[in-house]
């Protein structure tokens, strides 16, 4: 059996792999595919192009943001298990 490390370096343990089950998670990604599909059918085509750029900066955002929430609770998870040790 591996241990936890060494599952986490070979990509075993993928957060991001894990279907969302929150049921207000799937409502809230409903009413955006519904509105974001609206928007696209609405606008024109050179619109479109700046919508397309707005929504790809938004995810690249929407990454880094997730990243440091990551690494922010991680190291904060260590800090709370090293000094429940001491």
């Amino acid at each position: 059996m591996e241990s936890v490390l060494e599952e986490l370096f070979l990509g075993g343990i993928c957060g991001e792999a894990e279907p969302v089950e929150d049921p207000e998670y799937r409502e809230a990604q409903r009413i955006y595919s519904k509105v974001r599909n609206k928007w696209e059918v609405a606008l024109a085509p050179e619109q479109q192009k700046l919508w397309e750029k707005l929504n790809d900066a938004a995810e690249e955002r929407f990454y880094y943001e997730g990243k440091q929430c990551f690494l922010t609770g991680f190291r904060m998870g260590l800090r709370v298990a090293v000094e429940s040790l001491l």
